[in-house]
């Protein structure tokens, strides 16, 4: 499970650290980790509080301004 998501987590990774542009790829694997994480929160009570970074936070933003603009 640690391997599939290396990809969404690289390309995230990459995309907030500058390396690699912003990108449609960039926003389709931000959900892919926003679905999993609310998957985790709703399998244990455990990882209610869990939360992306304010970079990640940031980049989700952005893609929902692009979608709404």
């Amino acid at each position: 499970m640690i391997m599939a998501n290396r990809n969404e987590v690289e390309t995230v990774s990459d995309t907030i650290s500058g390396r690699t542009p912003l990108t449609d790829e960039t926003f389709c694997s931000a959900a892919i980790l926003a679905d999993r994480l609310e998957s985790i929160r709703e399998i244990s009570p455990a990882f209610e509080n869990v939360s992306f970074s304010p970079d990640m936070e940031a980049l989700m933003a952005c893609e929902m301004a692009a979608t709404l603009g």
